[in-house]
């Protein structure tokens, strides 16, 4: 096949659908394209490039890491505060900055146990994964 008798197709297809040549390959061009993306949309992930694959484990780092830290952590780190018969109440391994933690905190455990004078006390003690705990009253 030579490239006059594809020019002549694209003629005779073009004059059918009432439009010039140019306009034609144009559309035709376009079909391509609108057909190549969404092939690509139907690839999971592969869709997204790998710019949306690293935004989608960040996001889940951010999220998730807080279950990282370990319990035992913080329970050491309000024991050394003096605290005796220290218990853990409530866990908040995600977003821990709604009950007072600091934004680099990855975790916040609420805990009550009773200081040195016999007083019940509690309170908040937050840990990050790169950082020591912070007993907060």
């Amino acid at each position: 096949m030579n490239w006059w008798d594809n020019r002549n197709e694209d003629t005779r297809a073009a004059a059918q659908k009432g439009l010039t040549l140019k306009e034609y390959r144009l559309a035709r061009r376009n079909e391509k394209r609108r057909a190549k993306q969404l092939r690509r949309l139907h690839r999971p992930f592969f869709g997204m490039g790998l710019f949306g694959i690293v935004a989608i484990v960040v996001f889940l780092f951010v999220l998730g890491r807080g279950f990282l830290v370990d319990e035992n952590t913080a329970i050491r780190a309000v024991n050394g505060t003096g605290v005796q018969s220290l218990e853990i109440v409530e866990t908040h391994p995600v977003m821990p900055v709604f009950w007072g933690c600091d934004q680099r905190d990855a975790a916040g455990f609420e805990w009550t146990g009773y200081n040195g004078a016999g007083q019940k006390v509690d309170g908040i003690v937050c840990c990050g994964v790169l950082k020591s705990c912070t007993v907060r009253y």
